[in-house]
């Protein structure tokens, strides 16, 4: 139950990722799709938990695979590799320095 979950929520973020990416706009769907889009990245990072604890016992390949994904749960979450994020990292240490 939990793996077709996980395939379903997997599938959904690749799809709505590939529609963000594709056609940026200012519009009230696309902010549906851009919350959704996180509240379901929270949710599948939250399924991936039993399998990462699981992660020694699983084929090499499989385990490459789901450590890939959670890699990418993770900079989907931090958001680091925008720069406006960045920005906003820099400025906050600069002010907490001052």
């Amino acid at each position: 139950m939990l793996t077709r979950v996980r395939l379903i929520g997997l599938i959904l973020l690749a799809v709505t990722g590939v529609y963000l990416y594709a056609f940026p706009s200012a519009t009230i769907p696309y902010l549906v799709i851009v919350l959704g889009h996180v509240a379901g990245g929270f949710i599948v990072a939250g399924l991936l938990l039993p399998v990462l604890r699981q992660i020694r016992s699983l084929p090499l390949t499989t385990a490459l695979g789901w450590s890939i994904i959670a890699t990418g749960a993770v900079l989907g979450g931090c958001r680091l590799h925008e720069p406006q994020a960045v920005a906003a990292l820099q400025s906050r240490s600069i002010q907490a320095s001052a």
